[in-house]
Order: C-alpha cells, then structure tokens, then sequence
C-alpha cells in the first residue's frame, strides 16, 4: 500500500513539473500537441482516480457503489489514454490530419468510444459474468489494449524507414502496457498502471519537437525582415535605373539630334565620344543591375523565337567595333545546320557571348581570337556549343579562376578589375546556369584560353522572322498627318522625344501628368499613338492605362517610354496592357521600330501587302540577312 502511495506521489509530482514546463510557454498550435495537452490532462484525472480508490481500499471512505464507480472510472481512463496514444502515433509531426487520415480517425475514435462506454456499462454487471475467466470490463480493455498494440506495431514496421524519436515512448509501452495492466488487476493494492503511464508522458515530452512559438515567430519575424530588404532593393534598382537613365536619356538623344545635322567631322568624332562614353555608362548601369538581381534570384529567363542569323551578325559586329586598332586576328566559323529560328533567351544568349568575346579582346594584345558555334540535335532540343580561343594570354590562371567567382565575394578594392572583368564573367556563368547550360574554361597559360559553353535552345520552326517590318526606314513624308501625345513630368525627356519626333514629320503635344492625359482624351482629343511614361508622381503610366482603357470606343495604342528599364520589364508592362515598350534613353533605332508598327504600317496596306507576299523564309534558308539588306536598299521590294 505503501508503496503505491509513494508512486501515486511521484507521479504527481512530474505531472506537475511537466505541466509547468509545457504549459508555461506559448508553443506551435500543431494537432501533435494538442493530443498531449489532452494526454496530460487525462493522467491527472487517472492519478486523482487512483488516490480515491486508494482511500476505499484503506478504509477511509466505505461505498461500494463509489467504489465500483471509481474502479470503472480507472477502466475508461486506460481506454482513452489508449485511444490518444493512437491518435499520436498516426499524426503528423506539425501537421493537420489529411483529409484521408480523417476517416480513419473517425473510426478509430468510435470504436473507442464503444468501448469506452460498453466497459464502463459492463463494470456494473456482477463479476460472476466472465469471458474466459475474465470480467466484461477487464476482458473488453484486454481486448482494446491488445488490438491497438498490433496497430502501433504494424505502423512501425510499415514506416520503419521514416522512424522517428516519437516512437521510442511507444515501443516503451507496447512491451510493457499489459503486463502492468494484468499485475495491477491480480494485485488491487499495488497501483502501477497510471505511474506506469506518467513516466510514458514524461518520456513522451522530452521526444516532442520543443520549438516553441516566440523562436518561430522571431524566425519568421527575420524572415519578414529579409524579404522586406529583398524588395527594398529591387525598389531602389528599379529608382537608380530611372534617375540614371532620365539624364542619359537627354545625353543620347540631343547626340542622335546633333549627329543627323551637317556638322563638321570633329563635331562627329565628338558626339560619337559622347555617345561611346554613354553607352559605356549604360552598360554599367545594367551590369550592376543584374548582377543585383541576380544575388536576389530574381533574373529573369524570358524565352522567344529569334533569327539565329540576325544574333549572329549583332555579336560579330559589336566583337569588331570593340577590336578596334588592336593587332587581333578575328576568326569566325559557324556550323552550316544551325537553324536558321530558334527560341530562347536572345537577349541573354547575345549578352553571353559578347562578354566572353570581349574578355577574350581584353586579355589579349595581339594574335587571335577564334570563335566557333557548332551544334547538334539533342531530341528536340538544338544543342549550341560555343567556343572562344583567344592567344596571346596575359591572364594568368589563378586570375582566370578568380575572375568567374561571385561578385560578391571580389575584392572591391580593385575596382578597375571589378568593373572591367569580374563582374561580367561572374555573371555570365550565371546567367549561363540560369538558362540550364554550362561553362568550361581550359587555360594554357601564357598560349591560349579556351572557353566553351553549352546551351539547348529549342528549333522555332518555320516562321516569318518576327518585326521585320520594324526595320523598314521611314520619310518624313510617310508621317505628315500623324499626331503623337507625349506624356511625362520631366521636360528634358518631352523636350528629347519632341525633338527626335521632328524629324519624322508628325505633329507631337507634351502633357506633364497622367492626370492630364486623360483630359485630352476625354476632351475629344484625337492622336495617332500616346507615349507614356511610367515612374510619373500622383498618377503612374499603369494607372493612366487603366483609366484610359475605361474610356468609352478609346482604342489609341499606347506605348511605355520609361526609363524603368531592367531587364524583364518590357513582359511587365506588355502584361499591364502597353501595347509595347520603349526604354530610355530613347535608341532612333528603336523609335523608328514603334512608329512604323503603329503608324506607318497600320496604316498602310500597301507596305504590309508587300511583307505578306515576300517569301521571307526562301531568303533565310539562304543566308541572306534580310534585316541588314533592308537597312541598305531602302524598302522591302
């Protein structure tokens, strides 16, 4: 009896000391502990249990109706902490029931509780009714215990590859849950079965993941923290992409301005100078940008169909022109099945291979530079393997390795080195990655440098080569009548695009704001396309677009002229409802694409006529560039 008591006490004691620990601080709301809340819960009613039928035993309080009560009471709570038990080891460790596991918890927990209530029933009935020498309600939880034992155990071996910490309490109580049972019931005065069951919960608790909810919310907290940094950043891109560019912007549009006047050659070489230098600045500017994003994961492959041929010439042409007075060999040789349309990343791809070339013209002084592109079907893939050899190398290899880590870790020290080289092939291998291809670089130092990089593009088919009519060149006369609406709140930027408009012919008004915009048009105002900047104060361009979209028969196309420029952004503002996209600065050659596609050509039939009935294709097929050819002869006949 003793001892009993002595057990009974202990186990309060580490109920208590457990309750305090677990209940004592905010934790995760996850089903798991839910269940060993109840668990703790329904201990402390099985120890208060057994300390009043311990009182009936010893004499203190005589009723035999309380005491039938009190031991069918014990009965029921063995059940249920029984059927808790089981609802533990089939929950998922911080996760709601699946809908599946739902029914099979409904049924478990209705067998559970006919048995609850059949036991406690049948703890009334006299013990003369027995089942194999057992009373009902000994019987019934033998029989409850017994069946939900060969669950347990046939849930583990079923998942013994998945086993973990939760299960050793139950393999604990598989062995040795019986047993005490059957020694409690031939031996009434020594009570083992509910401490039994306290050091299980006490075991239990120390296998509960013990993360509690103001870690998780301090984690979460700092993982809000990093993501509003995150955005913060692409912000400030998106915000140093327009302040740099709405300058550029009049740099390089009063050069186009100045250049297409009689001037004398040294004024040329001038404007040319400016316009290098501007360029150079630009390209900085979106370097720094991707590299930015980048780091944020937040670059964009943005494939479509291209002209291999076109891709082709741009990289040789821009590989020439930075050659320059350099004593370098440049060789070409390109693979004759390249087909002739693919679909990828151009932009991209064209950036790939003029960083490497242009590394190759740094790193060498004189000699050589071979450029390959050979290619091979891979199922339906095309498979591009471009190669670069350059002689002559004045980079040694421990330069060439350092050269491709990651920005990131470069030493900014150096900033010559950075800006020139680092950063540009760090992020071609990037980018390189990013489009599922890969990078080799083979060094023989002081001989040859050979890089090779390898990209699956997909064939495009046979198709027209996409806005070939946007390179068709415009005359002042073809525009006359046309009339443009220029919308932004810099007048630098109204006063560039007014002035390159004016040597196409057509009629332009400048509005400062969106908010102006709409009146013109609500006003009865009639033009031929708007240009609408975006990154305008009170009203952005989106904004305004989506207004003027709510204007009753207004069907004006309107184009983005904003000097938001990262990459990625045209498919933003495609996707906004822009009927296309210039960035700034503004590029001639680009606005003189938008004017035909809007005005000339979607005004004209006779032009399009021309285009629908020009056998483009035959002219691909054979090599011909047929963007460059109309550059030279004026018009597509």
């Amino acid at each position: 009896m003793y001892i009993s008591v002595f057990l009974l006490v202990i186990s309060l004691f580490y109920l208590i000391l457990i309750s305090f620990l677990y209940f004592g601080r905010e934790r995760m709301k996850t089903l798991e502990d839910k269940i060993y809340k109840y668990m703790i819960i329904t201990v402390f009613f099985g120890v208060i249990i057994d300390f009043i039928g311990l009182y009936f035993r010893i004499g203190i309080i005589d009723s035999n109706i309380i005491g039938v009560v009190m031991s069918n009471f014990h009965y029921v709570f063995l059940l249920i902490i029984t059927c808790l038990i089981t609802l533990y080891i089939f929950t998922p460790i911080g996760k709601k029931l699946i809908n599946k596991s739902k029914k099979i918890t409904y049924l478990i927990m209705g067998i559970y509780v006919v048995s609850v209530i059949f036991n406690f029933v049948s703890g009334f009935y006299p013990n003369e009714q027995t089942i194999y020498d057992y009373t009902l309600n000994e019987f019934s939880l033998y029989l409850v215990v017994g069946i939900s034992i060969f669950i347990w155990l046939l849930h583990i071996i079923i998942n013994y590859k998945n086993i973990k910490k939760k299960y050793a309490p139950i393999i604990t109580i598989m062995l040795f849950f019986i047993p005490t049972i059957y020694i409690q019931n031939n031996n009434p005065e020594l009570l083992i079965a509910t401490p039994f069951i306290t050091f299980i919960i006490v075991f239990i608790y120390h296998t509960l993941d013990n993360t509690d909810a103001k870690l998780i919310n301090e984690l979460n907290d700092a993982k809000e923290q990093v993501e509003k940094a995150s955005f913060a950043k692409a912000e400030f891109l998106s915000e140093m992409s327009h302040q740099i560019r709405t300058p550029l912007n009049a740099i390089v549009g009063f050069s186009q301005c100045i250049e297409s006047q009689e001037i004398s050659d040294n004024v040329k070489e001038d404007v040319q100078q400016v316009k290098n230098a501007s360029n150079k600045l630009l390209e900085l500017v979106n370097n720094v940008i991707d590299a930015t994003k980048i780091a944020l994961n937040q670059l964009e492959i943005v494939n479509d169909e291209y002209a291999t041929v076109r891709l082709i010439n741009e990289v040789v042409d821009i590989t020439k022109e930075k050659i320059g007075d350099k004593q370098i060999e440049f060789n070409i040789d390109f693979d004759k099945n390249i087909p002739k349309l693919l679909y990828g990343d151009y932009s991209r791809l064209k950036q790939v291979m003029i960083n490497m070339l242009v590394n190759a013209i740094k790193c060498t002084e004189k000699g050589c530079i071979d450029f390959k592109i050979k290619t091979e079907k891979n199922n339906d893939m095309c498979r591009l393997t471009i190669v670069i050899e350059n002689s002559e190398v004045v980079t040694s290899n421990d330069e060439i390795n350092t050269m491709f880590e990651n920005y990131d870790k470069l030493n900014i020290s150096n900033f010559q080195m950075v800006e020139e080289t680092n950063i540009n092939l760090a992020m071609t291998r990037r980018i390189v990655e990013l489009m599922n291809g890969s990078m080799i670089v083979k060094e023989d130092l002081g001989i040859r440098t050979n890089v090779t990089i390898i990209i699956d593009q997909k064939p495009a088919g046979e198709s027209k080569m996409k806005n070939l009519e946007n390179s068709i060149d415009l005359n002042s006369s073809d525009l006359n009548n046309k009339k443009i609406l220029l919308v932004d709140d810099n007048k630098i930027n109204l006063k560039v695009a007014s002035r390159l408009l004016s040597d196409y012919g057509v009629k332009t008004e400048e509005v400062f704001s969106g908010q102006e915009c709409l009146d013109k048009i609500i006003s009865g105002e009639i033009y031929d396309l708007i240009l609408l900047d975006d990154m305008m104060p009170g009203m952005s361009g989106v904004e305004t677009l989506k207004k003027l979209r709510k204007i009753k028969n207004f069907n004006i196309p309107v184009v983005a002229l904003t000097a938001n420029a990262i990459t990625g952004m045209k498919e933003k503002y495609l996707k906004e409802g822009f009927n296309d996209y210039i960035p700034k600065p503004i590029e001639r050659k680009e606005l003189n694409k938008i004017l035909v596609k809007f005005l000339k050509l979607h005004n004209s039939n006779t032009d399009k006529d021309s285009i629908d009935t020009l056998n483009i294709n035959l002219l691909i097929e054979n090599d011909v560039d047929v963007e460059k050819g109309i550059q030279l002869l004026g018009d597509v006949e």
